[in-house]
């Protein structure tokens, strides 16, 4: 007679056999197996991709960075181009003020040939023409008497030597001006002086059709004879402020000229538009 003998185990004992089953028993293992060999799988898997999409990022942060790179490279180059440009350029030609006031007078008109500005009469609108130059009038004369006869280059008033239709028997440069200008002397001087003159008629037509003339000198010296002509006329063909007083003689208004050079011109149009800024009241 065999007796049965029962061992009792602890949970320590319950485990080690649970194990030794596994061990033993095959089926179900794989799924289980896989389960835990998954995590470090994807683990590097996941490894893989921020490493390849970093690398990925990289690159295309490298080549905005030589884009970028080239871009201001070649804007610098043009930047230098354009202000070697500048640099290389030299005075040439005449100046001519009172024809450049005449179209900016005709701009602000409402008058033919621009006909899109408002009304002269309209109240509460200015129309401002602002004068910029840095010389005397001047107008080429050319010695050729004996065979073209233009007596100066082609300008804003045609040839000097020649009559225009409208003209009558002066050349166009020589129309509506004083006994002090020869109509038949072709000289630089005498050209100079008509314009002058020209300047001095249309200057005061232009206020007189209520256009805000500001003018502005650009270094141009008060000791130097010829500027110091060129500066009284200029001066005297602007209008008068509207609200400053001349600071020589407070009982007059401020005449609205500048006489400026490169490093205040900046600051001169700032004075220009403080001055058009104004606010007021229209009755």
């Amino acid at each position: 007679m065999h007796a049965i003998v029962r061992k009792k185990t602890g949970r320590a004992g319950t485990l080690k056999a649970m194990i030794g089953n596994f061990r033993r028993d095959r089926r179900g293992n794989y799924s289980l197996m896989t389960a835990i060999t998954i995590v470090p799988l994807m683990g590097g898997l996941a490894l893989s991709v921020d490493y390849g999409e970093l690398l990925r990022q990289k690159h295309e942060t490298l080549n905005a960075l030589d884009a970028a790179g080239l871009a201001a490279a070649q804007q610098i180059a043009e930047k230098q181009e354009i202000k070697d440009a500048i640099d290389a350029m030299a005075p040439n030609g005449n100046t001519n003020v009172p024809e450049g006031l005449a179209w900016g007078w005709r701009t602000v008109s409402s008058n033919p040939p621009f006909t899109d500005g408002r009304p002269n009469s309209e109240r509460g609108n200015d129309k401002v023409v602002v004068v910029l130059t840095d010389g005397a009038n001047t107008y080429s004369a050319v010695s050729d008497g004996s065979y073209a006869n233009n007596r100066s280059t082609y300008a804003a008033y045609g040839y000097t030597g020649l009559t225009y239709p409208g003209s009558g028997s002066v050349t166009r440069l020589f129309m509506n001006t004083s006994t002090d200008i020869g109509k038949t002397t072709y000289t630089g001087a005498n050209y100079t002086a008509a314009l002058d003159e020209q300047m001095k008629t249309l200057c005061a037509n232009a206020k007189n059709s209520n256009v805000l003339v500001m003018t502005v000198a650009l270094d141009l010296s008060p000791t130097d004879a010829s500027d110091k002509k060129a500066i009284d006329a200029l001066k005297a063909c602007s209008s008068d402020s509207r609200f400053r007083k001349d600071s020589a003689d407070p009982s007059k208004p401020a005449k609205l000229f500048w006489n400026a050079t490169g490093a205040t011109l900046s600051d001169n149009f700032k004075e220009i538009a403080n001055e058009l800024s104004n606010l007021r009241i229209v009755g």
